[in-house]
């Protein structure tokens, strides 16, 4: 259901959740539903901080430091503007605080404005990039 969803949703997202990319790590998701039809989702992985990076985990007080990396998210165009994205953000933060994670990361390329919009009023912080392909992107992050 949810390949089906990000297909034709968001084509660009399916690939993060039918690949390679988070098999590493524990992948939590969470779906909003209108009438029994898939209408929001979003995904995250708990995974070291600093293994996307290809760095040794970051360690705090002998611990392996986690972060809550979400890996999928898409609101239907027809359900967007009614605060399902905001409420799935938030079931992410609530969730990775439960389950321990020290920060929540995610990534948006500069074209995804309602995403990075809901990422700021929930107190993200952001750094642009510009990747080698010359992709505009932002990295946000949020410490739990």
């Amino acid at each position: 259901m949810a390949i089906d969803f990000l297909s034709q949703v968001a084509p660009k997202q399916a690939p993060f959740i039918t690949g390679n990319y988070f098999k590493h790590g524990k992948n939590i998701a969470f779906g909003w539903f209108e009438k029994e039809q898939l209408v929001g989702y979003i995904r995250y992985c708990i995974q070291a901080i600093g293994l996307e990076q290809k760095t040794p985990p970051l360690l705090f007080k002998g611990q392996v430091l986690t972060e809550a990396k979400i890996n999928a998210f898409a609101v239907h165009q027809d359900f967007r503007n009614q605060k399902i994205g905001q409420k799935l953000q938030q079931q992410v933060i609530q969730d990775a605080k439960k389950n321990g994670c020290s920060q929540i990361a995610s990534y948006s390329t500069y074209d995804k404005v309602e995403n990075y919009t809901i990422k700021l009023k929930l107190g993200f912080c952001v750094q642009p990039e510009i990747q080698p392909n010359g992709t505009m992107g932002c990295f946000f992050l949020m410490k739990l």
